[in-house]
């Protein structure tokens, strides 16, 4: 091929690809285009069908429970689901076992640890389409608070442990054991142990400007020492009479990675210990059950989430807001009765010295 020939062929080459990267960025256009009027059109639905939902109020997904107020809300376990109670209206919490959809209502089993119970969402009065959409695509294990009404049925729900109903989704005085408690005190004797009704709980910050106001040098997010401990237990006694409180919402510093952080100041958590004459008797808190959140912190205290991750990968299939606290009964008993050894309330103590009995 000579030199003219050569070049002509680049450029109907050129020309040639040119035409195709211009064809091919216009149907990217085209198919831009075409999803921009769908979503514009899907959005344009939505609003319409959210101005229609006249039930919108009544469902949806909660958020995430950080113990920031407390409802009013009177739980009825799925056992107690009987025909006794047909015609009441009760709000039930348990995970979605199984659910199905069809036309205009959804079925669903409601699962309770072995007891489960049938529950029907219907378009009708107080549930719109949506709000049966929306319940027919909550996902299986889901934690879910339901409001609904026992209805009685005619033929029994063999696939359910509450077989004869159907829901339609809408304070103790120490007076025991004085004898003991009195023959005790004559080979032990000590001043009789009080407390309050309702008990005393102080948040940290105030259980801190006590200890300051009484002369201890500490910071605000300072975890308390024993001797602090003691001492504040004597503070307390003398200010309010009584020898057991609740010390609320510690730092989140001082606490461990998995402590729910306190939703209206992020320096502390909720969490709290419990005290018997100066002594800690309980530490507990409500956990995070938000497997984002826990990787947040754990990530905060610098912890590899390779070695956690099955941990965290539990709170991925659902778990309901909880909290807890570890608490030895012989050490309350111990304190209750003022005695000064642990080893005087165990049956058989276990320590350095001794292994048997």
């Amino acid at each position: 091929m000579t030199k003219e020939q050569v070049t002509g062929a680049a450029e109907e080459e050129q020309q040639a690809q040119s035409k195709k990267a211009l064809k091919k960025q216009q149907k990217e256009a085209e198919k831009a285009a075409k999803k921009a009027e769908k979503q514009a059109k899907l959005a344009a639905e939505q609003q319409t069908a959210d101005e229609d939902d006249f039930a919108k109020d009544r469902y949806g997904v909660s958020a995430m429970v950080q113990s920031q107020e407390k409802v009013d809300r009177t739980l009825v376990r799925v056992q107690e689901l009987t025909p006794q109670r047909g015609g009441q209206l009760v709000w039930v919490r348990a995970r979605i076992h199984t659910s199905r959809a069809k036309g205009k209502q959804c079925f669903l089993v409601l699962r309770q640890q072995q007891f489960n119970v049938q529950a029907l969402v219907a378009v009708g009065d107080r549930a719109s389409k949506q709000m049966v959409k929306f319940a027919a695509n909550i996902t299986k294990e889901s934690i879910v608070d339901v409001e609904a009404v026992v209805q009685t049925v005619e033929q029994k729900i063999e696939s359910c442990s509450q077989q004869d109903v159907e829901l339609h989704i809408e304070r103790h005085e120490n007076t025991g054991f004085q004898t003991e408690i009195q023959t005790v005190g004559k080979q032990y004797p000590s001043e009789p142990f009080k407390f309050l009704e309702p008990t005393l709980r102080l948040e940290y910050r105030e259980g801190v400007a006590m200890l300051r106001a009484a002369g201890v040098e500490m910071g605000d997010e300072e975890d308390l020492s024993t001797p602090n401990e003691k001492l504040l237990g004597r503070l307390v006694k003398e200010k309010y009479d009584t020898d057991f409180y609740v010390l609320d919402k510690y730092p989140l510093a001082v606490r461990p990675f998995y402590t729910m952080p306190d939703p209206n100041n992020p320096k502390y958590s909720n969490s709290y210990d419990m005290f018997m004459r100066g002594e800690e008797i309980l530490s507990g808190a409500q956990r995070v059950h938000d497997a984002q959140l826990l990787t947040e912190r754990a990530l905060h205290h610098g912890i590899d989430l390779e070695k956690i991750k099955a941990y965290i990968d539990s709170f991925r299939y659902g778990a309901p807001p909880h909290a807890g606290g570890g608490i030895g009964l012989e050490r309350v008993t111990m304190l209750y009765l003022g005695l000064h050894n642990v080893r005087q309330t165990s049956m058989f103590p276990r320590d350095p010295k001794r292994l048997t009995p």
